[in-house]
């Protein structure tokens, strides 16, 4: 998958890639409660890392207007995303 995203974004660190898709890794086994990563979430962790990717210098702002002062700022995935993360996740027992 690494491959992929160097294709897609060549400006780009590989070693910041890499941490990226570890963090988008670990967040899904985290928030799914999952003990390892299955075969076909290749496809959402992709997409999660091209997000993370989308906001690097965004800084978290998914919208502004300078007239008012108002910011909004996004710390999620997007709604089609967490949909796909939501179809892995799994109950907690103790």
């Amino acid at each position: 998958m690494i491959e992929k995203l160097q294709l897609l974004y060549p400006a780009l660190n590989p070693d910041l890639l890499s941490l990226l898709l570890d963090n988008a890794k670990q967040y899904l086994m985290g928030v799914c409660n999952l003990a390892a990563l299955p075969s076909d979430a290749d496809s959402v962790i992709f997409r999660m890392v091209q997000e993370d990717i989308n906001r690097l210098h965004a800084e978290g702002i998914n919208s502004e207007s300078t007239g008012g002062n108002s910011q909004t700022y996004n710390t999620d995935y997007s709604t089609q995303t967490m949909r796909l993360i939501n179809k892995y996740k799994r109950i907690r027992t103790v």
